[in-house]
């Protein structure tokens, strides 16, 4: 007996199983800017041999921060060759 294309076709789709029922997912995601870094944050957060940690400036909103899945911040860094020089008084 042959069948056409499309009754096979059918066939096929009627045999099929419904494709599992996926449940919404949720991320949580947290995004700052304009972190600016002075030069007392710096030497505040200087450990020495280019090394520095700035963790203590996020310690107070640490718990806030994990309840999120991404993080994203945007850093900015003024770039200079010394530090500028005051005029003296």
């Amino acid at each position: 007996m042959a069948f056409s294309k499309s009754f096979i076709a059918i066939i096929f789709l009627l045999n099929m199983t419904p494709a599992p029922k996926i449940e919404p997912q949720r991320v949580k995601i947290m995004a700052v800017g304009d972190n600016l870094i002075h030069n007392s944050v710096l030497r505040a957060a200087n450990l020495g041999k280019n090394k520095y940690n700035f963790e203590y400036l996020y310690e107070p909103m640490r718990k806030t921060i994990n309840d999120f899945d991404i993080k994203i911040m945007r850093i900015l860094q003024l770039c200079r060759r010394q530090e500028p020089r005051l005029p003296a008084a």
